[in-house]
């Protein structure tokens, strides 16, 4: 305390019962080749072990590209993340802990105790680091004749980047939408169905990153 440094115990060998004993009461320790618990991350001999990181999960690509499009995370505390996406603290922790494992990001403890975000790249080089782990939001798409709400929707596909290049729109109606949202204006859904219709909709696992109500 007096050197303002966070004292680590180091042991040779130490049971499970003592590891959550000291877990518990907020001791940092590191068991030697088996197990860190770090005011920074958690690791032990199994978790090393785990399977190689293929794809983001939902909640590590929206955080990625709403950095990238939306609005900078770097330095934010969790705390703070959370107040600005749709996730909660602990999702959001695991979030980076994936993301950290690819080495786009990792979370470093400043001097007031407070964990914040640290990216590693930044714009292009940053999305060419992480665009081979990105996968497909849409989990299956809809269509209906009109939809008389549109509150949770978002203009999507082709219609989307039409806002933002000169590429004419399509002739039909493109939108996206968190498939949890949309089951609150479904109802307003005229002969909704999965084969065709006027109004085509993406149901997205997570919600769509977007700048007025456009898909970025």
């Amino acid at each position: 305390k007096s050197l303002g440094q966070t004292v680590v115990f180091l042991f040779d060998n130490l049971f499970s019962d003592a590891r959550k004993r000291l877990i518990k009461q907020g001791c940092y320790f590191i068991v030697s080749n088996k197990y860190a618990a770090l005011p920074f991350l958690y690791i032990n001999e199994k978790n090393s072990r785990s399977k190689p990181v293929t794809v983001l999960p939902a909640s590590a690509q929206y955080m990625l590209l709403y950095h990238l499009q939306v609005k900078s995370l770097e330095g934010l505390t969790f705390k703070q993340m959370e107040g600005i996406l749709p996730f909660k603290y602990i999702t959001l922790t695991r979030a980076v802990k994936i993301l950290s494992r690819l080495n786009i990001c990792e979370a470093a403890r400043e001097r007031n105790s407070a964990m914040t975000l640290h990216f590693h790249e930044q714009g292009r080089r940053l999305w060419e680091q992480a665009v081979s782990y990105l996968r497909n939001p849409v989990t299956r798409t809809v269509y209906c004749d009109a939809i008389n709400e549109n509150g949770n929707l978002f203009v999507s596909s082709y219609n989307a980047l039409s806002r933002y290049s000169r590429l004419n729109p399509d002739s039909k109606t493109l939108y996206a939408a968190d498939e949890s949202k949309f089951k609150e204006i479904e109802d307003g859904a005229v002969n909704l169905n999965g084969v065709e219709g006027n109004v085509e909709i993406e149901l997205w696992e997570y919600p769509p990153v977007s700048d007025n109500g456009i898909i970025q």
